[in-house]
């Protein structure tokens, strides 16, 4: 049997956002996989994250910011401030 996959968002659909540290993610569910995905919306830089709880969620979008802010001290260069 085919698991549905989900549809895209009605415009009038509100996006679920999460916060960490004044970050910002939009959240995506993929009921074919079962996993939650983010993306950080608030600074240009690209950060991403997944899981398949909350809890799992959670715990990725604390460590894809922290993940980012290591990686930009490593080439020299300051994270950018969330908007």
């Amino acid at each position: 049997m085919r698991r549905p996959t989900r549809a895209a968002p009605r415009p009038d659909e509100p996006e679920v956002l999460i916060r960490h540290e004044g970050y910002v993610a939009a959240l995506d569910y993929d009921e074919r996989t079962g996993t939650f995905r983010g993306r950080v919306t608030n600074v240009t830089a690209e950060i991403t994250f997944s899981g398949r709880s909350v809890r799992e969620l959670t715990i990725a979008f604390g460590q894809a910011v922290a993940a980012y802010r290591v990686r930009c001290r490593a080439e020299g260069r300051e994270p950018e401030a969330p908007l």
